[in-house]
């Protein structure tokens, strides 16, 4: 068996795509998933302009437009209404999902900080956050400041919906409890930087070259 903490897990996006005008445009798989049950992936479309880096040929990324497609599950899972942000310095595109959301576009602007030069793989990583279902979000102040605070019982009742969040919280008949919340749900906490890319669900590595 293959140990993953010794491997460098990476998708290759090939941006000549954009750059042929005789090509179909094409949306590079760039994160894939399961919550509550269902299977979702997520693609992206790399636009953006040929430029030149000290005399030689390279790709400036104008904008990457997002394609969420859900494949297993009862639950559909839709990017939230918090617009995806885009951090130069770390090479991080950070975007926000939802169990229940019916959207499925966005467009991330990238302001040609993020140039690629010809030969030269450029590695970029998404970041996900799950929100809580609707109805859910008020019992993540439930939650220690200082700890996710699992197990903890909530002394209230479950909000009235035709869906319960088997994601953020547990129940037992009347009793509801927090889960343990894990890195790239909102309301986790964590000490230093930000994890870096790993091969775990939180994140996806992308390497664009530009031929």
């Amino acid at each position: 068996m293959s140990d993953f903490n010794s491997i460098e897990l990476a998708t290759s996006v090939d941006l000549t795509y954009n750059v042929n005008s005789e090509k179909t445009p094409v949306y590079h798989l760039v994160y894939a998933s399961q919550l509550y049950g269902t299977v979702f992936a997520i693609y992206g479309r790399f636009e953006g302009t040929e430029t030149t880096v000290g005399g030689k040929k390279a790709f400036a990324v104008e904008k990457i437009s997002l394609a969420l497609l859900n494949y297993k599950g009862i639950i559909n899972i839709g990017f939230s209404n918090d617009v995806p942000t885009w951090s130069s310095n770390d090479k991080m595109l950070s975007f926000s999902v939802q169990g229940t959301s019916t959207v499925v576009d966005q467009v991330v602007p990238i302001s040609g900080s993020l140039v690629v030069e010809k030969g030269t793989p450029s590695q970029v990583t998404f970041n996900r956050l799950l929100l809580p279902l609707p109805g859910f979000q008020s019992f993540l102040g439930s939650r220690s400041a200082s700890s996710p605070n699992p197990g903890h019982q909530i002394k209230s009742v479950p909000p009235v919906s035709a869906l319960f969040d088997s994601e953020f919280n547990d129940r037992d008949g009347i009793d509801f409890y927090n889960r343990d919340l894990k890195p790239g749900m909102d309301g986790y906490r964590h000490t230093g930087s930000f994890l870096v890319a790993q091969p775990r669900c939180v994140q996806s590595n992308l390497r664009l070259i530009y031929y």
